[in-house]
């Protein structure tokens, strides 16, 4: 999941929202420059993706061991990436459901 960091150099209080009138160019900003500044939006569907797949290869890491964690996530991974959105992952019942199945099937496969 991208992390955003915010840094505060000063902060002061105007009861207008106007960058000219924080007067930041006092502090060395531009207002045309930070105005410009676009934040990611942050996609749900990968988040969620990224979060399972950490959840599920660390099921499956505790029970077999560390040893295949890189092989366990590129399936974890493909496993995901390979199902259907609306019916195995957009719901919190379904991820449960989904997360159990694929740990099961991971520890199954790779503790041979």
């Amino acid at each position: 999941m991208p992390t955003q960091i915010i840094y505060y150099d000063e902060v002061r209080r105007i009861k207008s929202k106007s960058c000219k009138k924080l007067k930041i160019e006092d502090l060395g900003y531009s207002c045309k420059v930070l105005s410009a500044q676009k934040i990611k939006k942050i996609d749900r569907k990968t988040t969620i993706i990224n979060t399972l797949k950490k959840r599920i290869t660390n099921a499956i890491v505790d029970t077999i061991g560390d040893g295949k964690k890189t092989e366990i996530e590129q399936w974890v991974n493909a496993q995901l990436l390979s199902m259907d959105w609306d019916s195995n992952i957009e719901k919190i019942k379904d991820r449960r459901i989904t997360t159990k199945e694929l740990t099961n099937n991971g520890i199954k496969k790779f503790n041979k």
